[in-house]
């Protein structure tokens, strides 16, 4: 199985798709060492505010993987462009278009933090899990970037990307790209973790000795007029007298004036 990350789906997580494609990630065979970081937010997207990844899936040796995944039941594209996914509003967004932008937005993020990732090669998918999709398009995306229901019941999720992977690697030894080696085992493990490091790093929050001391000292008054006013209730002879003696002063300060 491979290393989740994080290691269980949260309950924020609607998409049925997401669900299922987790659960077969974490149980599969043949993924025993890949790292597959789910819903991964990201802050500099090249095109939106802000953007997401559903899946990034890092093989060692073949590439990273951003899948975007889509659970409607039905997907289609009318001629003028617009996307109808289940029944959600029409889109000119491609699904296509949304996993490409996230990958580059991720990649360029990344190489920019660490150059030595720039040989890696990272690439886009898309999911359809609940439908068989049946469009094609040789000049927006290909045909080797989708996996659908079909593929999902008749391969493994290992077989999937391992085969999407492979044509990406050769797709692109077919350009003229200095920075790719068709011949090299990247990513590394090595290269693996640092991608971990850079997207999902381990964070740790803690109050200041100085924050600390002004918290104990503001608790220390707060407790002490706490414990005063207890005592004054308690002990309403106290109260009284502290009373009396308040009236002899204002009386005496009366005949000082006279």
């Amino acid at each position: 199985m491979a290393r989740m990350i994080p290691p269980i789906i949260g309950s924020e997580t609607a998409s049925p798709g997401e669900k299922a494609l987790f659960a077969r990630f974490q149980s599969e065979t043949g993924t025993d060492s890949w790292t597959v970081i789910h819903s991964l937010d990201i802050s500099n997207h090249r095109i939106n505010i802000s953007g997401e990844c559903d899946f990034l899936i890092a093989v060692p040796g073949l590439g990273v993987l951003a899948l975007e995944v889509k659970a409607h039941r039905s997907v289609r594209r009318d001629p003028s462009g617009l996307w109808y996914l289940g029944n959600d509003p029409p889109t000119r967004t491609s699904p296509f278009r949304q996993s490409s932008e996230a990958m580059h937005s991720i990649r360029n993020d990344v190489t920019r933090r660490l150059p030595g990732l720039g040989g890696v090669l990272f690439w886009s998918a898309v999911c359809f899990t609940n439908s068989t999709f049946s469009l094609s398009s040789p000049t927006e995306w290909h045909g080797w970037q989708v996996i659908d229901q079909a593929d999902l019941q008749l391969r493994t999720l290992a077989e999937l990307v391992t085969s999407m992977l492979l044509q990406a690697r050769r797709f692109v030894s077919t350009k003229s790209t200095a920075w790719f080696n068709l011949e090299s085992n990247e990513p590394t493990n090595e290269q693996v973790e640092s991608l971990v490091k850079i997207l999902r790093p381990s964070v740790e929050c803690y109050e200041s000795p100085k924050a600390r001391r002004r918290q104990r000292d503001a608790e220390l008054i707060r407790y002490t007029e706490e414990q005063y006013e207890a005592l004054d209730n308690m002990n309403p002879g106290r109260n009284e007298r502290k009373g009396n003696e308040s009236r002899r002063g204002h009386a005496r300060r009366g005949s000082t004036h006279h």
